[in-house]
């Protein structure tokens, strides 16, 4: 049996079924159905937005979530690609400083064991090597500058004993002072507990300070005034 549903139409009086948007006699829109699917419409575009709403801050977190991940994931590449080369090129550095060193300290030894002091004091002002791994050596090249300065200042206080004596007292008291300074220093650098290797070169250059001061006519008890 045909199900009818009844509706008449307000324009014609034709029956018809409920659910049909227009009257199928006169053509006359059927308003009830019309806000009905109206309604309908309106509900299906606000659930639609209700969804969209809610779907969209997931995706963008989630995306957002990637990107930022993704960038952590760079930002820690590039921080270990940094530190790799840093390391790497502080390790040449070191390595390349270490071998320097070594050819520095091989050379010293060397004009050190020939008796070569003057050489090996060159090559250390040319090369400004002072540090302590060198001291074994700039200990030895200061204390023969200083005894060479002190022969100067009495070379010098005896060319002008005659011409200028007052000048030739104040070279060799000047002299004085500073061999007095330099054997109290010998002494120190002899007797110091760290053992350098250069302890006889030394007392050699001592025992050389002293006939040398001997010779221009200095003592001990005038060391000692």
């Amino acid at each position: 049996m045909e199900r009818f549903v009844k509706m008449i139409c307000k324009n014609c009086n034709g029956a018809y079924e409920a659910n049909a948007i227009r009257c199928p006699f006169c053509g006359s829109e059927n308003e009830a159905e019309a806000e009905k699917r109206k309604e309908q419409l309106l509900q299906h575009y606000d659930d639609e937005a209700k969804r969209i709403a809610a779907e969209v801050p997931k995706k963008a977190v989630k995306k957002g979530t990637k990107l930022l991940l993704y960038g952590i994931g760079i930002g820690l590449g590039a921080a270990v690609v940094i530190i790799a080369v840093s390391l790497f090129i502080h390790w040449v550095n070191v390595n390349a400083g270490y071998r320097a060193e070594q050819k520095h300290l091989s050379k010293l030894e060397e004009y050190f064991r020939a008796g070569q002091y003057d050489k090996m004091s060159e090559y250390q002002k040319k090369h400004r090597i002072y540090g302590i791994t060198y001291e074994k050596y700039y200990e030895v090249s200061g204390v023969i500058s200083k005894w060479e300065r002190v022969e100067e200042q009495l070379s010098d206080s005896e060319r002008f004993r005659e011409s200028n004596p007052e000048l030739a007292k104040t070279c060799r008291s000047e002299a004085v002072e500073n061999a007095a300074n330099l054997v109290r220093q010998c002494n120190e650098l002899i007797g110091d507990t760290a053992f350098r290797g250069n302890e006889e070169v030394l007392r050699k250059l001592l025992t050389d300070g002293m006939q040398m001061l001997e010779s221009y006519g200095i003592t001990m008890e005038e060391l000692k005034e």
